[in-house]
């Protein structure tokens, strides 16, 4: 993985930390991960990108959650968790499920 991305990624974007750990670049680059979803298909690769995703979105400046992009962005993350939980439902798969709730569980409160 390449840590010169876009002008949000890598070592810069760790830089960047508030003294509260919020970033203000982390919900740009949740989007922008959020983005790059668009063209995985679902498997490790997307969950991957959906726990960076949240990961950022939980250093997020508390007033950028509170946005409209914020909350689009959110939004957008439970709808990926759910889909993958339907998934493993379909399947009846235990295994499956986990990754989801796991997931579910990184979401900013």
């Amino acid at each position: 993985p390449s840590f010169a991305r876009s002008g949000t990624a890598g070592l810069a974007n760790l830089a960047a930390a508030r003294d509260d750990g919020s970033r203000p670049n982390a919900l740009p680059r949740a989007q922008e991960l959020l983005k790059e979803m668009e063209a995985c298909n679902p498997g490790e690769e997307f969950r991957q990108k959906l726990s960076q995703a949240l990961d950022n979105l939980r250093h997020a400046p508390e007033d950028d959650l509170k946005s409209s992009e914020g909350r689009e962005a959110l939004d957008a993350c439970k709808q990926h968790i759910q889909a993958i939980f339907d998934e493993a439902m379909t399947k009846k798969s235990e295994r499956d499920e986990n990754p989801a709730f796991w997931l579910a569980g990184r979401l900013p409160e």
